[in-house]
């Protein structure tokens, strides 16, 4: 099994529990269970994080170390921007 499949299919894996925990916790703030909303998405920001410190940020600096050879690998500098807004954005509202 190929090394980087592995580890894209893990974080697949993380990143749907992520998705998960956000619908259980939208789904209880509807319920108005305020209490397990806050853990929930707590829980979906904190293992975000992790996903972001484990797998992207490793990947990011491999793909700029080896120079960006085409088209698509040219626009991870985008996607680290736009993640890092969101994930600053996400620590600030569910720590506020």
């Amino acid at each position: 099994m190929n090394f980087y499949f592995l580890i894209g299919t893990i974080s697949l894996i993380f990143q749907l529990t992520v998705l998960a925990l956000l619908m259980v916790g939208f789904g209880s703030k509807r319920r108005l269970k305020y209490r397990m909303h806050g853990f929930t998405m707590l829980a979906a920001v904190v293992l975000h994080l992790l996903i972001i410190g484990v797998v992207m940020v490793p990947s990011f600096v491999a793909i700029i170390v080896e120079k960006p050879t085409n088209l698509i690998v040219s626009f991870s500098p985008f996607h680290a921007v736009a993640g890092t807004v969101t994930a600053i954005l996400g620590v600030w509202i569910v720590g506020g």
